[in-house]
Order: C-alpha cells, then sequence, then structure tokens
C-alpha cells in the first residue's frame, strides 16, 4: 500500500488602511480592514473614533465575520457561521483629576453547528443563535499623585437558543467479545 497525501491549499487577503489618531476638534479619524479566505470566509471592521473640544472623546465601531463552514461535502445541510457585532463608547474629561467614560457593545451570531460525524452520524438540522448587550460605566478620579479612585457600573445580558430541528437516528457501536461475528446484538 502507498500513502497518499493530500495538499490543500488556501488563499486569503487582508486590507487594512491605518489613519492617525485625531486632536482635540480635529475631524474623525476611520480605520477598516476586510479579509477573505476559503470556504467562502469573510471579515471586515470599520472603526471611527476622535475628540471634540471640551475633553469629550468617542469611538464607534462595526465587524461582520462569515463562514460557510468546510464540511459541506460530507453533510446534508451545511455548517456555518455568521456574527454581526458593533460597539461605542464615550469619554469625557471632568476637570484635570476625573473623567468618566461609558460604552455599549452588542452581537448577534448565529450558527449552523456541525455536531458529532464520527461512525457515520450526521447531526442535521442543528443550529444556534447567540446575543448579547453590554454597556458600563466608569467614573475615574485621581487624589494627589498617589492615589486613584475608580468606580464601575456593568450590565450584561446574553439570549441564546440551540434548536435541533430534525431527529437523527442514533448509531451504536459493539465490539466482538464472544459470539457470532456479523450476527445481530446480542448473539
Amino acid at each position: 500500500n502507498r500513502a497518499q497525501a493530500a495538499h490543500v491549499f488556501k488563499v486569503g487577503a487582508v486590507v487594512q488602511v491605518f489613519t492617525k489618531p485625531s486632536g482635540q476638534g480635529d475631524a474623525p479619524t476611520g480605520s477598516g480592514s476586510v479579509e477573505g479566505g476559503s470556504f467562502n470566509t469573510w471579515r471586515g471592521d470599520l472603526r471611527l473614533a476622535g475628540r471634540a473640544t471640551g475633553g469629550v472623546d468617542y469611538q464607534a465601531g462595526i465587524a461582520h465575520r462569515r463562514s460557510d463552514g468546510a464540511f459541506a461535502d460530507i453533510l446534508p445541510e451545511d455548517d456555518m457561521f455568521e456574527q454581526t457585532a458593533f460597539d461605542v463608547g464615550l469619554g469625557v474629561a471632568l476637570g484635570a483629576r476625573a473623567n468618566v467614560r461609558t460604552g455599549l457593545r452588542y452581537s448577534d451570531v448565529q450558527a449552523r453547528l456541525v455536531g458529532n460525524f464520527a461512525y457515520g452520524i450526521l447531526d442535521t438540522g442543528t443550529s444556534s443563535q447567540s446575543k448579547d448587550l453590554s454597556w458600563h460605566t466608569d467614573l475615574s478620579h485621581t487624589v494627589g499623585p498617589r492615589f486613584t479612585g475608580t468606580a464601575t457600573l456593568n450590565y450584561f445580558r446574553n439570549e441564546g437558543a440551540s434548536i435541533d430541528t430534525i431527529s437523527d437516528s442514533t448509531v451504536n457501536v459493539y465490539a466482538v467479545l464472544r459470539g457470532t461475528p456479523g450476527a445481530t446484538f446480542p448473539q
């Protein structure tokens, strides 16, 4: 017997743009990236940040990822993953010694899972969905060169579901310890 080696070549690309940070009152700066690869995989990000007069800074971003999955040739349904997330943040300087910062992040994920496919088991119809929301506010105050106080308020909410919409038959694996090979279990 001769062993055969399979070679898989994956091609990907990245486009990323960097801009200099903005100064107080400057126009906002933006950045972004796009990547693509095997299995119709795509990832992209956009970000905007800036500083306004009065000690205010801000940022906002959005990201998206998706893939059609790697097991389409052996599953009756394609596996997949898709996520969209955004975040925003705002900071305000309250004089020379204090500042307050708040931020919000939301993520929505949908996926069709492969499941266990060893020994001929094909898990069809399984999907999941997850939605996450998080928010925080921080207040920091400096008292002299050695002491800093910080107060933080956080909120997090997650909603998730995993659903198997198709009943797949189970497969049991037995070893013949005694009896007749090829006979119906339990003989």
